[in-house]
């Protein structure tokens, strides 16, 4: 047994010991390919500063494929996308690799994802409009793999004579609330990525 598959073992068995006797480690049902991976990874012989990048693209592929997370940029090629459908009166062309990625029905791409509300102080994070800005972004181009940004917010009072949309208020303990983007210049980066 190698040295790095010796490591792993112990690790695990350690790692049993603070797991309760009738529990399971999340681990375990994929132990033995785990196993398998790590011999795979010794016997190519990499240098420790080789090993990094491979283990890296590693992580990132398992993580991707596990997520249904693309590996390569979307073409845009006509391949990539469905059937034209309709929802709520309104039609769009849902894109076959990535479900965030669509086309309205004026053939305007968009990412339902880019942008990634972050309220901290409540632990939230969640999709939709915030202010005048929304989480589906238009797509600059292609190839392109969609990117999200997290944007911090925060939920302040609902300011008089001003008409929120019913979607943006929150009702805090029978108070009216609303959620306000903390530091507008955040929304650079974003706008650097994809079409305001």
């Amino acid at each position: 047994m190698n040295e790095l598959l010796k490591h792993y073992k112990n690790e695990v068995e350690i790692l049993r010991k603070h797991v309760p006797e009738d529990d399971q480690l999340i681990i375990e049902p994929f132990n033995e390919k785990i196993e398998e991976l790590v011999n795979i990874f010794y016997e190519q012989n990499y240098n420790f500063g080789e090993a990094g990048f491979s283990l890296q693209a590693l992580t990132e592929t398992i993580r991707a494929a596990l997520s249904f997370q693309i590996l390569s940029p979307l073409t845009g090629e006509d391949s990539e996308w469905g059937e034209a459908l309709e929802e709520d009166g309104k039609k769009y062309t849902p894109n076959l690799r990535d479900s965030g990625v669509f086309k309205d029905g004026d053939g305007v791409e968009y990412f339902n994802k880019a942008i990634v509300w972050s309220d901290s102080a409540n632990y939230q994070r969640f999709t939709g409009k915030v202010e005048e800005f929304t989480s589906q972004q238009k797509i600059k181009g292609f190839p392109m793999l969609p990117k999200t940004f997290y944007i911090d917010v925060e939920l302040v009072d609902c300011e008089e004579n001003t008409i929120y949309d019913d979607e943006q208020l929150i009702d805090v303990e029978g108070k009216k609330m609303v959620y306000r983007i903390k530091n507008k210049k955040d929304l650079d980066q974003v706008f650097e990525f994809y079409n305001k």
